[in-house]
């Protein structure tokens, strides 16, 4: 399209003064007016913009700052309003904004949890609200004081009427629970106080239970429907036990079927419903059944308890016990109320006098029993019965058995005081000799407690310990029947040396000190030298210790010649006399040994109780053509193609290693050797 030229439209003007350059000025000027007003107001906006920010943030950590000791309230920028520059007036109004609106939130919160902490104690939530309010406004300023202080009663007030409202709730809860409670404590009452007859507190109870039903009802707790059940069954309650109180002195008594009597003829009272006084019936029939019952049962179990309190009394008194004074009178009643006791009780004294015999006088009674001399056949049954239990009774434990019938005084044992155990030997012999069997020094229980201490003891200890154990040989198999077989065998050597390396030997093979040497190779060498010596048990206790002395020798490997000695060692040395294999007694010699055999002297017999049924020359020839029986160190019984000899009291006759005899024998035999050297041809002088 082809440009048009400039020109003037519309109505057709005259023309005038050329004013143009002159509007063209004044809209110059405008423009910059304009421009200034723009300027300004993009420079307001940022100003304003600035304090704004810088007020908030200075707002809100002076607000953080609030609860810091020595913090102080945010400081507005002063000046006339009109002479303020907008950013001050901006950082005035958001500080304050800030500060409020921090300062708010952080006092709700404080007021939340105080409520929180007291959530029904109106009391409580009111003096830590005042006291954090009072603490809050002082460190807020003047400027802000009313402000914050209206805030915070806002706040306080509303959280303070909910506290109201669930103090209320729990107050109300609480005069409940305690309503409830004595209610309960009073159906109680009733019932108590019913059982034991007395109506007058019985009617009291129930009608402090009727005002608080009442009560209850009045404030609309309960319905007067649920009120009147209520009463009725407390009602029920006191008659009932009433009746119940009237079959009590019957069920004491146990006249059960008077109680059934009663129970039956009782009329039913008006407070009951035909249905409820028959459960009532049923009930308290239940309890006179079960009353009975019980009754029953206990008279069994009372009669199965004195039958037992007389028996052990019994078998006490059998044995010989000392009983005391007390359950003497506990028995002797037991006798008045129980007739059957009553001969038993009067026998029970004659067997006392019984038990307290010793073995032979206990035997040579039962003998007379037997050819009709004791004219009480339930006397002598049990004088039999109290006879073998004693005999029992010593042979497994004779020393407590001596403690309990009085014969002797119980000596504490201290292993560390070796007087202690000299004084149970003597009383351990006197014991041997009233009951006939070998009494021990050393109970059951301290034999255990001996035993149990061994694997917890050093070499040493051990040693001083069997030293201390010596004087009481015959301890020796009592240990080992308690599982101190090593420990016993090894003390029964009397030798300290040897003592001391089979304990020595025992803590290095337990401690896995020393390579184990295999059955294999040696079991065949300890048959060959032991084999028939020793039962069983006593053959593994020698084993043992050799095995222990073996360990102490330095051997490499298995050496047949360092176990044989080992064994020897322990043993004492292993002989064959008269066709059998015995264990020599320590010190002696094979040669020694079997020269006292054969040169026994009939004196020596004579002095070891002689032979029953033998002149001492034919008790001396015998023994020296018999098998010889080890059963203690130096000591041997002596089994004939007769038998096992005895002595002339019936006793097992123990041939015992004499030195005496010995060193006869090796004088006699010095002096032969020395006549066979002055004169070898045997020519008579």
């Amino acid at each position: 399209m082809a440009q048009k030229p400039i020109g003037y439209y519309g109505e057709f003007r005259p023309t005038g003064v050329d004013q143009s350059a002159a509007r063209r000025f004044q809209a110059l000027a405008g423009l910059a007016d304009q421009v200034g007003d723009i300027a300004f107001q993009i420079g307001a906006k940022k100003a304003e913009q600035v304090g704004a920010e810088e007020g908030e943030k200075a707002g809100f950590e002076a607000a953080k700052n609030l609860s810091t000791p020595g913090a102080e309230a945010p400081k507005t920028r002063k000046g006339f309003l009109a002479s303020m520059s907008i950013q001050d007036q901006a950082y005035n109004t958001a500080l304050k904004s800030g500060y409020l609106a921090q300062v708010s939130t952080d006092a709700r919160e404080q007021i939340s949890r105080i409520s929180a902490q007291y959530p029904n104690d109106q009391k409580a939530f009111q003096a830590n609200a005042r006291q954090y309010t009072q603490g809050l406004l002082q460190g807020v300023g003047d400027d802000f004081r009313d402000d914050i202080e209206a805030t915070v009663n806002n706040y306080v007030a509303n959280a303070e009427t909910s506290v109201f409202k669930n103090e209320i709730i729990k107050n109300r809860a609480s005069a409940e629970a305690s309503v409830r409670s004595r209610l309960d404590g009073l159906l109680l009452e009733i019932n108590e106080v019913s059982s034991g007859g007395d109506r007058e507190q019985a009617e009291n109870s129930l009608l402090e239970y009727q005002t608080l039903i009442s009560s209850q009802v009045a404030i609309e707790a309960i319905d007067l429907d649920v009120a009147e059940s209520k009463i009725r069954i407390a009602r029920n309650k006191l008659e009932s036990g009433l009746l119940k109180s009237e079959l009590q002195p019957d069920l004491e008594s146990n006249n059960h079927a008077d109680a059934y009597k009663k129970l039956q003829a009782f009329d039913r009272p008006e407070s009951f419903t035909p249905d409820e006084w028959e459960s009532f019936k049923a009930n308290a029939g239940s309890t006179i059944s079960r009353d009975q019952s019980i009754y029953n049962a206990s008279k069994t179990v009372a009669d199965q308890e004195a039958k037992n309190s007389f028996k052990d009394y019994a078998r006490a008194k059998g044995a010989g016990f000392e009983v005391s004074p007390e359950e003497t009178a506990k028995i002797e009643a037991l006798a008045a109320e129980y007739p059957e006791f009553q001969k038993a009780f009067a026998l029970i004294q004659d067997v006392e006098a019984f038990s307290l015999n010793n073995a032979e006088d206990r035997s040579r009674k039962i003998q007379e029993g037997q050819t009709g001399n004791i004219e009480d056949s339930a006397e002598f049954a049990a004088m039999v019965t109290a006879n073998t239990e004693i005999n029992k009774m010593a042979e497994e434990d004779a020393y407590t058995l001596g403690v309990n019938q009085s014969i002797i005084e119980k000596v504490d044992f201290d292993p560390s005081e070796p007087n202690t155990l000299e004084q149970r030997v003597l009383q351990a012999s006197a014991l041997s000799e009233h009951y006939g069997v070998e009494a021990s020094p050393l109970t059951n229980p301290e034999l255990l407690t001996l035993t149990s201490a061994l694997p917890k003891m050093t070499p040493d200890e051990k040693v001083v310990l069997a030293e201390t154990l010596a004087i009481a040989p015959e301890l020796w198999g009592d240990i080992a029947k308690k599982g101190g077989g090593t420990f016993a065998m090894a003390g029964a050597t009397g030798d300290r040396n040897v003592m001391s390396a089979v304990f020595r030997g025992q803590e290095l093979i337990e401690n896995k000190l020393v390579a184990p040497i295999k059955p294999s190779d040696y079991l065949g060498s300890f048959t060959d030298m032991v084999g028939g010596v020793y039962l069983a048990e006593d053959a593994m206790n020698v084993k043992n210790a050799s095995l222990a002395y073996y360990a102490t020798m330095g051997a490499e490997g298995y050496d047949s010649e360092l176990f044989e000695d080992a064994v020897t060692a322990v043993t004492g040395g292993i002989a064959e006399i008269n066709g059998f294999k015995i264990e020599l007694p320590r010190g002696v010699g094979s040669e020694v040994f079997s020269d006292f055999i054969d040169h026994l002297e009939p004196g020596t017999v004579a002095a070891m109780g002689g032979v029953r049924g033998m002149t001492d020359e034919e008790a001396a020839e015998t023994i020296r053509r018999s098998a010889l029986i080890g059963v203690k160190s130096g000591g041997y019984r002596i089994e004939s193609n007769l038998g096992t000899l005895l002595n002339e009291d019936g006793s097992v006759f123990i041939l015992n290693w004499d030195d005496e005899q010995a060193e006869m024998n090796e004088i006699r035999n010095k002096k032969r050797r020395n006549e066979n050297i002055s004169n070898p041809r045997g020519r008579i002088r």
